[in-house]
């Protein structure tokens, strides 16, 4: 199992550093890293749903513990900071500044609840955090439903992650990261991860299937798994939001079965 964790390791470094470089102005389709984060926790999650005997009551509480501590600590860490640029050149005082910090956190509410995904108004303040909050929501939806329909999950979960993905195609016009004003309970990147946390878990039940079915380590595998990942990281540097976006998807989720699945070795294991 050691060699199975640094291959998730390794992918995970691989891609958080595509994330880092699109913030810092590098790459046009940096945000399809973020599709890679959404489908591995969907493969996990269902390890977890279907390996692991755990109440809905324990999961939220190890999603919380897992989470919340280090969202709301970098939530407050950058108003702070948006706080302390704002006074470089006011000459206010200590107690001014931290005021400042107060008021913003109890304005901010919404993200101190991780809430602000279900809001009918773009929330500004580290608005990159919309990441870990559908990751907490949409993990915890996936797994009351398979404690709510056991028997039929996967047919649940393939019925949702189509009707979301079809939801996000229409207010997206077919571009995984672009963000429009419209709103229906919840932002776009709620359904952004409804489909993509299903599609994970759908890759998941697929490399089971290949478990039964005894597929050994072979050449090939390792070979379209490597080309795949070259093929989606080269692409992010040159193209964005276009429907190629929902290829680099497909591509990913092939990835994903053949790094993550238990009966065979992931590339640089």
């Amino acid at each position: 199992m050691i060699s199975k964790k640094n291959s998730i390791s390794f992918w995970r470094i691989v891609f958080t550093l595509i994330v880092i470089l699109l913030h810092c102005g590098f790459g046009k389709g940096g945000y399809i890293a973020v599709e890679f984060f959404f489908l591995v926790s969907g493969f996990l999650l269902a390890k977890n749903i279907y390996e692991d005997n755990i109440s809905i009551k324990d999961f939220i509480l190890k999603r919380i513990k897992r989470l919340y501590p280090m969202y709301i600590f970098a939530l407050i860490l950058y108003i702070a900071l948006i706080a302390a640029l704002g006074f470089t050149t006011s000459g206010f005082g200590l107690r001014e500044y931290i005021n400042t910090i107060i008021e913003q956190i109890v304005e901010q509410w919404q993200s101190v609840f991780m809430l602000q995904l279900f809001s009918g108004e773009e929330i500004t303040v580290n608005f990159a955090a919309w990441y870990v909050v559908a990751l907490f929501w949409v993990s915890i939806l996936y797994f009351v439903l398979s404690k709510v329909f056991p028997k039929k999950v996967y047919t649940v979960f393939i019925s949702i992650s189509v009707l979301l993905m079809g939801a996000y195609l229409f207010v997206s016009c077919g571009q995984l990261d672009l963000w429009k004003n419209y709103r229906l309970y919840v932002s776009e990147g709620m359904f952004r991860a409804y489909f993509e946390i299903g599609l994970g878990i759908i890759a998941y039940k697929i490399s089971k299937l290949l478990q039964k079915k005894d597929i050994k380590v072979r050449t090939g595998y390792l070979v379209v798994e490597l080309i795949g990942y070259v093929a989606v990281i080269a692409t992010t540097f040159f193209i964005s939001e276009t429907l190629i976006d929902y290829a680099l998807l497909l591509i990913l989720t092939v990835c994903v079965i053949l790094s993550f699945s238990e009966h065979r070795k992931g590339l640089l294991c």
